[in-house]
């Protein structure tokens, strides 16, 4: 049992070290980034990232009161199988709108972040004659 117990200790010593060596290797890589570009663009990605999530919030704000006047309209009527019936269709949209919902705002925080990285790859690089001698990658990191 002991022996067991040592190896794991070890093995969890071992790992993070390997991982952070790892993550600090210098891959020889010396282009900059223009940081002005960078930092429009990721105000650019933040506002579309809000913009969605607004969008989302709207969209279930609407989809909780359509709940709501359905399930108040379901239970005021009177024969239990119309009260079961208009319930399970109000929850049985209540679902859809949601999963709609979702949908777009995973979909448009998604591109938002996908046009991100394409602005920076494409439009925030320095020429080659702008990044300074001396400057490695060990200097802050594009993303």
């Amino acid at each position: 049992m002991k022996k067991y117990i040592i190896i794991a200790a070890l093995a969890l010593v071992a790992v993070p070290t390997s991982i952070f060596a790892v993550g600090n290797m210098n891959t020889g890589n010396s282009s900059k980034a223009d940081w002005a570009c960078v930092s429009t663009a990721t105000g650019v990605r933040e506002g579309e990232i809000i913009d969605a999530f607004s969008a989302f919030t709207t969209s279930m704000k609407s989809a909780l009161e359509t709940r709501k006047t359905a399930l108040v309209t379901a239970n005021a009527k009177t024969e239990k199988a119309d009260r079961q019936s208009a319930r399970k269709s109000a929850w049985t949209a209540f679902k859809s709108a949601k999963k709609s919902a979702d949908s777009t705002y995973k979909s448009a925080r998604k591109d938002a972040f996908t046009d991100f990285k394409d602005t920076v790859k494409t439009d925030c690089k320095l020429p080659a004659a702008a990044v300074e001698e001396g400057e490695g990658s060990a200097g802050d990191p594009i993303l």
